[in-house]
């Protein structure tokens, strides 16, 4: 078993997914801990108050793609910046492939996103290789 510890920057966008309320649909890319870029795809439903779930996938350049779902629930609210959500959630890997088949651990996220939908995500994550 190998322990894999990295963070990353990913930035790019959130939107409302039409026809389904409460539900918003991000995109980001950055690059990933061997150089690669990286691709992030997320459905987002909000919860009760400041709380919501997420599940999606985290493409590692054709390397491996992590399939991940939420821990409990993450947690958005204002930021001390007006327009500007923060937040963090935790998630759990459920599937992966390539690279990361048979990995195991989970990902923190921490979070910005404007009144425009622009996100700046930072990913810690600590994985375990078969």
């Amino acid at each position: 078993m190998k322990d894999v510890v990295f963070a990353m920057e990913l930035e790019g966008q959130a939107a409302p997914v039409e026809g389904r309320d409460g539900t918003m649909a991000a995109h980001t890319t950055g690059t990933g801990p061997n150089g690669e870029s990286v691709v992030f795809k997320s459905e987002v439903v909000a919860g009760q108050g400041d709380k919501f779930t997420e599940t999606g996938t985290i493409d590692y350049g054709g390397q491996g793609t992590i399939h991940f779902d939420t821990v409990g629930e993450g947690e958005m609210a204002a930021s001390p910046i007006a327009g500007v959500q923060r937040g963090a959630i935790v998630w759990k890997i459920t599937k992966a492939d390539g690279k990361y088949a048979g990995a195991t651990g989970y990902i923190t996220s921490n979070f910005k996103v404007s009144a425009a939908g622009k996100v700046v995500d930072n990913h810690y994550a600590r994985i375990f290789l078969p």
